[in-house]
């Protein structure tokens, strides 16, 4: 199910900003009109595009959100899509393929 205004009432959406995926978020933000850029994880829907060499850094941090019931974790990109069960395993949803 696509991320929009309908099905996610109230909650701040964030794309995760990191130097590695800026392209990424750059053509994916205008999909989410209400997303935001995040520096670091945020309580909201926390929309996450990762590269193999980046999963270790992005699964440590994803684990560390001390209080991640009042958040959803999404991951999406190159890494994910190659080893959705591993993504899952650290993720809320996954999503595979482009866009």
């Amino acid at each position: 199910m696509p991320v929009t205004n309908r099905n996610l009432p109230g909650m701040p959406v964030y794309f995760r900003w990191h130097k590695k995926n800026q392209y990424s978020i750059a053509a994916l933000l205008s999909l989410v009109p209400r997303a935001s850029i995040a520096y670091e994880p945020h309580e909201g829907i926390m929309l996450y595009s990762f590269a193999s060499a980046q999963a270790q850094n992005v699964y440590r941090e994803v684990g560390s959100c001390e209080d991640s019931r009042h958040s959803i974790f999404i991951a999406g990109g190159p890494h994910p899509t190659g080893r959705p069960q591993e993504a899952l395993s650290h993720f809320d949803y996954v999503v595979i393929g482009e866009g």
